[in-house]
């Protein structure tokens, strides 16, 4: 099994202890990132200051990516689709959810994602065991199986900016609406985290079909990295990946997509 396979796919099932794992090395990481963040909060140089904490942030980005795509394994483990992710957006309900992944055991023996994690054959055998078939819509919108072309990826972009733009919209004449009506602060506070939670929501899939369009270009998902530490990254990485054609034929990721249209 490859690096990608392991942390930047959602093929497959992992088991509680490599999850459990993941989480410590997160911690610890975030530990030892708390003592430059320390001396920012002292700091005089704004521009040291600027570049400190940027710096910060992409890689604690970068380090929750994996996480993001080994609770679709968790969950798959548990014979649960991956369309439950959307519950780490949900406070307080976030929390339960990754004790659930930290604590339930795995479904015993195979199911429809695949076989058995715990199997001492199971990396062996990744390969034949990985191409279990998921729902429809968690294959089209949460899976990185396989490749995408550019038609439906930009189709999902454009719903993506419309829905951005509504939005944001709303938000501006619900603030405006409520300004005028001398309403209270709590109640702006709450209308705009429910416009942001939606987004969210609608902006999700984003991650996973940026993946199989790497992919279809024959490239691998790490290269997905590029979108936590460049400036409006993923913006950027969709506008290319609009315009990239995929790779003819066959490739190691999977057959053309446009071969199956």
């Amino acid at each position: 099994m490859t690096l990608e396979q392991q942390f930047l796919s959602t093929e497959g099932r992992i088991n509680r202890k490599i999850f459990i794992l993941y989480l410590i090395a997160f911690c610890l990481l975030m530990l030892v990132l708390a003592v430059p963040m320390f001396f920012i909060n002292f700091g005089n140089d704004n521009f040291a200051v600027e570049i400190i904490s940027t710096t910060i942030s992409a890689i604690v980005e970068l380090a929750m990516l994996p996480g993001f795509f080994l609770s679709v394994k968790r969950l798959h483990d548990l014979n649960k689709s991956a369309v439950f992710i959307v519950l780490y957006l949900v406070p307080l309900v976030n929390i339960i959810f990754l004790l659930y992944l930290i604590c339930f055991k795995g479904t015993k023996g195979e199911n429809r994602y695949g076989s058995n994690p715990l199997n001492p054959d199971y990396e062996n055998n990744f390969a034949a065991i990985s191409n279990a078939k998921n729902g429809h819509f968690e294959q089209k919108y949460f899976s990185t199986t396989g490749r995408l072309n550019r038609k439906p990826f930009i189709h999902y972009l454009l719903v993506l900016l419309i829905c951005s733009v509504i939005c944001i919209s709303s938000f501006v004449l619900f603030f405006y609406s409520l300004e005028a009506a001398h309403a209270a602060e709590p109640v702006l506070f709450i209308g705009g985290l429910a416009v942001l939670f939606l987004y969210l929501i609608i902006s999700l899939p984003l991650r996973f079909l940026l993946i199989r369009r790497l992919h279809d270009l024959n490239l691998s998902g790490w290269w997905i990295a590029l979108g936590t530490i460049l400036p409006l990254g993923y913006m950027a990485m969709a506008v290319c990946l609009m315009f990239s054609k995929g790779t003819q034929g066959e490739n190691r990721y999977g057959a053309d997509p446009l071969d199956t249209l």
